[in-house]
This record gives structure tokens, sequence and C-alpha cells, in this order.
């Protein structure tokens, strides 16, 4: 699947972002925290808007609970970005929090590696991932139940940080490293 987000001058002080999709499948495409639609090949989806820095999130569903890349374009000038399974060119990482105007609901935790092969669930929420398609779930900051292919844990996520859990080998890293108990002195 590959899709690519074009960024073209339509009006002085306006540009128009293009979303398109080849592969089977279809992608909902948000700026500016707004559902713009679903991109489905052959059947792009447009957004003119202000020249300028906007955020762009292209998701699995429509709610934006999971999403294939979150970023920030700078929308001064055309700008093309590809989408390629679960990787984004030309968006930069994880802009700033916004007050208003996006998806994020705190923090992400990105799901990546050769053993993400299965259902990942996050405090509830269901995903199916596959080796070497990484995965952003889209979580408000606080601790979080993880469980996925060969883990399960718990990881925390604060002040819009982004997390990352990597699997391998029927285990998982960069869940939160578990406490120990104080053990009571022997008599």
């Amino acid at each position: 699947m590959l899709a690519w987000l074009m960024i073209g001058t339509a009006l002085a002080g306006t540009v128009e972002i293009e979303v398109k999709v080849e592969g089977q499948e279809a992608r909902h495409v948000f700026v500016d925290g707004k559902h713009r639609g679903e991109a489905r090949p052959g059947k792009p989806v447009r957004v003119n808007v202000a020249t300028g820095r906007h955020e762009v999130a292209v998701g699995y569903e429509s709610d934006a609970r999971w999403l294939v890349c979150f970023g920030e374009v700078d929308a001064r000038r055309d700008v093309q970005v590809e989408v390629a399974k679960s990787a984004c060119t030309a968006i930069s990482k994880a802009p700033e929090a916004r007050e208003k105007d996006t998806v994020r609901e705190g923090g992400f935790v990105t799901f990546t590696g050769a053993g993400a092969n299965g259902t990942v669930e996050i405090s509830g929420r269901r995903h199916s991932v596959k080796p070497g398609m990484g995965i952003m779930a889209n979580v408000p900051d606080g601790t979080h139940d993880v469980k996925g292919p060969g883990c399960e844990g718990k990881v925390t996520v604060k002040g819009g940080a982004i997390r990352a859990v990597a699997m391998a080998d029927g285990t998982c890293v960069g869940l939160d490293a578990k406490k120990k108990g104080k053990k009571g002195k022997k008599k």
C-alpha cells in the first residue's frame, strides 16, 4: 500500500492538500484535527487550507485511535508526503501539543518489530500488526495496559510523549519496568 500527500498552491495564501492511496486499503485523512474524508484508490481527499503549518494524520479508522502517521507539514510551499506501510516522508514528527485543532488525545505508543505479528491491545483498543508494519496508538496521558504477541505489561505516557514498544523473539522492549516490592527483614 502506498499513499502520497501533495500540497500544492491553489490560490494566493492557500494550498491544497491532496491525499491519494494506491493499493487495496482505504485510509482516513485528518487535517488540523478534523476528519476530511476517506482516501481510496482512485478517490483522493482534497482540502484547501491557509498557508502555514498544519497537523496531518493518516489513520486506519475514522476515530483516529490507530494511526499510520502523525505530524506536521509546513505548507508555505509544495510538499509531497509518501505513506508506505507505516512510514511517512516529509511530515515532521509529532508537533508540539496543540490545545485545539488536533486529533491528539495526549500521547502516542508505537508498536514495531519483527515480532509484531498478531493483535496488539492497549487499554482495551485492539488492532492487527504485521512485521515491518508499525502502528501508532493515540492515547490519553496516563498508564495503559498493553498486550501483544509475546508480551504483556504497562506503559506510561506523560506530557504528550511518544513511547515505543519493540516486539521481537517473543518479548517486548519499551514497557514500564516492574517495581520490585520491599522485602521484609528476617528476624
